[in-house]
């Protein structure tokens, strides 16, 4: 398919120092802090919202190569304001004049590449000077001033280091002297694809991987060469390259480039499709129009009640390329967007990116889509939905395990808990963590991390979180592999640095098999039951009450009178259900007797639920009470909060010693 990249005329200013990351860079590197830093995160992504399908190797050149812009804008006539004010605040006052801003990048196979052929040559003048004697004895690598090889690289910018050393001290001395000064250069740096240059593991392990790693291990700690040098190193997820250039104690900063946002998301869909639209209507202009499956494009076409903002509601998660790939998918089938085909891509993509681990929602119900629940939903308000909108990091909670039977609502407690809170939703796996290779499973774990770090804020979710994590510290049969993935989840929910940030949600209907390092306060603030009505009395026909009307919201069904009169009646309609005093009911339980009800009427032809329908439903299902006795009492058992507790279950919730007796198969003590 053509290229969707806009014309010259088409291109409109770009503030190119306002890209986040290279902010966070400028400022670091100006208050001395380092001058190595690793880019991870999105970082195959275009960088801007614009629509221009710039990549971070453009920016980062335009914003860091003087050359480059000057001949960015004569060439292809696009206005940058490169502002780049990462220059030391130290060398104007030794110098008469600032070091000119150079980028160069190393890629395997483009060797080292300046996108400016004036940078190039300033480049290669400078070390000619320099090395001129050795040059022409032959006691530098007979490719040194234009290496290839990653080894020759590093040779290079060796002797370049060594040369911007020596060129300030003499420029130092030279300005207080009032001599001629020496060309000076910034050089920006940038290493792409470093998992294959400085890849992970451990150190005694790597054979010719060795070397670069000390390389910059070395540069990194040298201040003298952070004067007029900088260095990135870029790559995908972070635990991809060697531990000791991942930040810490090496001197190295990592910068996170973090996914569009969802404003992001929107913007870039827009300008996307606007730009997109005057390339096809300039190529009918000029005779030439845009031509798929013998039909002309005119841009991109949206289904009915689908606009950018459902791109932004469905994309969250997905990248501002992967939306593109959403858009080029319809263009070429000739289909209109909808929030199908974003979905698709999406998950295609996010499977590929993270091997399955996260599945990225974007819920669009409230509180107000679930029925009951009212102190859960009291402590997410105090606990999470304030402080995470607030930023507050003192009062946000770290994570809440929510116990309790099957089919209470813990899954879309959660959903709805991220949608009044205003952040991502992640979904996450932990099943597909055991990889069957040797250390899969520990570089999944850490990647499974990341994807984690670059959704925040956000609310991971955690479903059934004892088939991963039951286990504990100690597994047998895997080589303790699962014990090397608990201590690893551990690790994470001990940081303290997530706070106001990342809460994890996590469910389980068997508490009593979790390690106790994992529910212990700091992993997991509150442990708070999720609870169906009790068996009997007022609590019970108002509970579920409250979940049914909820229920009737989300699937838009109607009654008809003559069920709302059944309310009272035990033995007919909706009062079978309210004033059954035989069983326990889940939330899931009349989730599936109201569907069948609503089966029976549609086989009836009716558009309302009658008091027929609905009793055959209700005499046709029957709840698993005995279990979800057995699951709500290990979850009272492990509640932590008492006064988020209902209030109908608090008084056993109370007694601890009590329930177990209960549980070890004794009377329970209200008989």
């Amino acid at each position: 398919m053509p290229s969707t990249a806009v014309t010259p005329k088409q291109a409109n200013a770009v503030t190119l120092d306002l890209v986040p990351f290279m902010r966070t860079a400028n400022e670091i590197y100006k208050q001395g802090n380092a001058h190595v830093f690793t880019l991870h995160g999105n970082t195959t992504d275009y960088q801007d919202n614009h629509g221009r399908l710039a990549n971070l190797r453009q920016l980062m050149m335009a914003s860091c190569d003087e050359h480059y812009t000057a001949e960015l804008l004569e060439k292809k006539g696009i206005s940058v304001q490169a502002a780049d004010t990462a220059q030391r605040g130290t060398h104007k006052a030794e110098t008469k004049e600032k070091p000119k801003r150079i980028c160069a990048i190393y890629v395997a196979n483009e060797g080292l590449k300046f996108d400016s052929d004036k940078s190039r040559e300033f480049f290669i003048s400078i070390l000619s000077k320099e090395y001129e004697k050795e040059i022409k004895a032959q006691k530098v690598r007979p490719d040194f001033l234009t290496p290839f090889s990653f080894e020759a690289v590093l040779f290079t910018l060796s002797k370049w280091f060594e040369a911007s050393k020596s060129i300030r001290q003499y420029n130092r001395q030279a300005t207080r002297g009032g001599t001629t000064l020496k060309p000076e250069a910034m050089l920006t740096m940038i290493f792409s694809d470093c998992d294959g240059f400085f890849p992970a593991g451990a150190i005694a392990s790597l054979n010719s991987d060795r070397l670069p790693i000390i390389f910059m291990r070395n540069w990194a700690k040298d201040k003298e060469i952070g004067n007029t040098n900088r260095i990135f190193l870029v790559t995908r997820h972070l635990s991809d390259i060697h531990e000791s250039l991942r930040g810490g104690a090496s001197g190295i900063s990592a910068i996170l480039v973090p996914k569009p946002s969802f404003d992001d998301r929107e913007e870039f869909s827009r300008n996307f499709c606007e730009n997109l639209a005057k390339r096809c209507h300039a190529m009918k202009l000029a005779g030439d129009p845009l031509i798929v499956e013998g039909q002309e494009v005119t841009g991109v076409q949206f289904a009915e009640d689908f606009d950018h903002r459902g791109v932004a509601v469905q994309g969250a998660g997905m990248s501002r390329d992967q939306i593109e790939k959403a858009f080029n998918v319809a263009i070429s089938k000739r289909l209109k967007v909808d929030d199908r085909i974003i979905r698709e891509i999406k998950q295609k993509c996010l499977e590929e990116e993270y091997d399955g681990l996260i599945e990225f929602e974007h819920p669009e119900f409230g509180f107000d889509r679930v029925g009951g629940l009212e102190e859960l939903k009291l402590y997410a308000q105090r606990k999470i939905i304030t402080p995470l909108k607030a930023g507050d990091a003192r009062t946000c909670s770290r994570g809440v395990l929510l116990t309790g039977p099957a089919g209470t609502g813990k899954t879309w407690f959660a959903r709805s808990l991220a949608y009044m809170a205003g952040v991502n939703f992640l979904k996450i796996n932990l099943s597909k963590l055991m990889n069957r290779y040797v250390g899969g499973t520990e570089e999944l774990t850490a990647k499974l991390i990341e994807a984690i770090w670059n959704a925040a804020p956000c609310i991971p979710f955690i479903d059934e979180i004892d088939s991963a994590l039951g286990g504990g510290r100690v597994t047998q049969g895997d080589s303790n592999t699962g014990g090397r993935v608990f201590s690893s989840m551990m690790t994470f929910l001990s940081d303290d640095s997530r706070a106001g940030k990342i809460v994890v949600l996590a469910a389980t209907n068997r508490p009593e098999v979790l390690d106790a390092a994992l529910i212990r306060d700091g992993r997991f603030d509150a442990l708070l039951p999720v609870l169906p009505p009790p068996e009997s009395g007022q609590a019970a026909v108002d509970g579920r009450a409250n979940i049914l009307q909820a229920l009737v919201r989300k699937h838009g069904v109607k009654f008809g009178d003559g069920v709302k009169d059944t309310m009272k009646d035990p033995m007919t309609g909706l009062g079978k259900l309210l004033r059954d005093e035989n069983h326990i009911w889940t939330g899931a339980e009349i989730e599936s007797l109201l569907k069948d009800a609503i089966e029976n009427a549609l086989w009836a032809k009716s558009n309302t639920i009658e008091v027929d329908h609905w009793n055959e439903a209700m005499d046709n299902f029957i709840p698993m009470t005995q279990d979800v006795e057995k699951m709500t009492n290990w979850a009272l058992y492990y509640c932590n909060k008492l006064s988020y507790i209902p209030i109908e279950w608090r008084e056993k919730a109370r007694d601890k010693a009590a329930l177990m007796h209960v549980i070890r198969g004794g009377q329970d003590y209200r008989s």
